[in-house]
């Protein structure tokens, strides 16, 4: 709950009248849990059965932690509100994990196709022929997001800081030339293809960068229109799961070895989920190289991020909702935009890269940390398929999808040739 505290938080506590509460006085559930509060958690707690023993607990508590609870009532970080917050991510958990270990005994079946895809094609089945219900989808995006970047993180833990340098740096040259390749023919295909310009940009900076996190970034600097936004997720969601099912296949046929297939994989694909999902079932060896490689490119929204901001600014400039706007608010606006464009798992992985290169984590540790990530990738992967929106994608129309398979096949063929010309195959 650390980043959803706020300078507010002791006013937001504190008491209007020393009397309101008597510090010696017994107070029980009622006292600290809102009634509305505690009607949202009826769909999936009792709150009967846990009211007799949280007042048992208050009683043995001191008194200025009673206190410190009693202040905390009606707050955002009230029992209640925990409580409920636990309750909406539980469903989809389970359900997430129920499709996990299925794809996970299939993969180890049948290990060419590997558990990663099947769970994102059993999840994709699930939410063609009966779409989750609205109970599930908090645990689905939890699985989606957070359980994949402490995959990645956990990843860290296996490589060091030097062997993470030199792949960085050894791909630099196909990773702008894949970036410089998606960009422009975003540029040259959208003029072709008539697409909407703030689309284009997405779907451009989503195919060379990193997906829809980068579409996420973009969208709040260029502030498109909603259905945009939508449509160019949907486009490149698509091709994230085209290249998981046929790039280990393709890396197969063409006899690419791992750290090859590694950085095709991390420099072609858009998503972090689906880089690692092929890479690693490629092998282990070509999905940690296409992790550091993903992770590096990733980086580069940075940059592009801040020219987006230069030209949107100068783009607005003259509209007079920009020019109401007071300097502090400006500068705020591009600051949080800019935050939001180095993910912070990011540096977590390289927290766990210098750990692992200073012999921190103990050797013991390390396959356990390596197993933990490969099944969470295939739960993370589980919740990808799971969250489809196979309506969204066909009202997407033919001409971001087209643009979206022109840009796919531009950066993973570019990749290949670089690597080529690099003498990196």
């Amino acid at each position: 709950m650390a980043d959803t505290y706020d300078k507010n938080f002791d006013d937001e506590l504190s008491f209007n009248n020393e009397e309101e509460f008597n510090i010696g006085e017994k107070f029980s559930f009622e006292d600290i849990v809102d009634t509305e509060d505690a009607a949202d958690t009826e769909d999936t707690f009792d709150t009967e059965d846990i009211k007799y023993e949280i007042d048992n607990a208050l009683d043995k508590l001191p008194n200025k932690a009673r206190l410190y609870l009693f202040k905390l009532k009606g707050s955002k970080f009230g029992l209640a509100t925990q409580i409920n917050s636990i309750s909406r991510i539980v469903p989809g958990l389970v359900l997430v994990l129920v499709v996990s270990f299925i794809a996970d005994k299939i993969g180890s079946i049948f290990s060419v196709v590997g558990a990663p895809v099947i769970a994102i094609v059993i999840g994709m089945i699930i939410s063609a022929v009966r779409p989750v219900s609205e109970k599930f989808k908090g645990g689905i995006r939890f699985s989606s997001k957070k359980l994949l970047q402490l995959a990645v993180i956990l990843l860290g833990t296996g490589l060091s800081f030097k062997s993470a340098m030199s792949i960085g740096f050894s791909s630099l040259p196909v990773m702008l030339g894949t970036m410089t390749v998606a960009l422009g023919g975003a540029f040259i295909f959208g003029k072709l293809l008539k697409t909407d310009s703030d689309l284009t940009t997405m779907v451009g900076v989503g195919t060379g960068i990193c997906g829809a996190s980068a579409v996420a970034v973009v969208s709040g600097i260029i502030e498109p229109e909603e259905n945009d936004v939508s449509y160019a997720i949907s486009t490149i969601f698509v091709f994230n799961v085209l290249a998981v099912l046929l790039y280990p296949t393709i890396g197969h046929i063409l006899h690419l070895n791992q750290k090859s297939f590694g950085l095709w994989a991390g420099t072609a694909i858009n998503d972090v989920s689906s880089v690692v999902a092929a890479g690693y079932t490629f092998g282990h060896i070509a999905g940690a190289h296409a992790v550091v490689v993903k992770l590096s490119r990733t980086l580069l929204i940075v940059p592009i991020a801040i020219v987006l901001s230069i030209l949107n600014t100068n783009k607005k400039s003259l509209k007079k909702d920009y020019l109401d706007k007071s300097i502090k608010e400006q500068r705020s606006s591009k600051l949080s935009t800019l935050k939001k464009a180095v993910p912070w798992f990011v540096v977590w992985f390289i927290f766990a890269l210098v750990l692992r290169s200073f012999n921190v984590i103990p050797t013991g540790l390390l396959g356990t940390f390596s197993s933990m990530s490969q099944f969470l990738i295939v739960m993370a992967l589980a919740a990808i398929g799971l969250s489809s929106n196979f309506r969204s994608i066909r009202q997407t129309g033919h001409r971001p999808l087209i643009l979206g398979a022109i840009l796919w096949a531009s950066v993973g063929i570019s990749s290949l040739i670089l690597q080529l010309v690099f003498h990196q195959l």
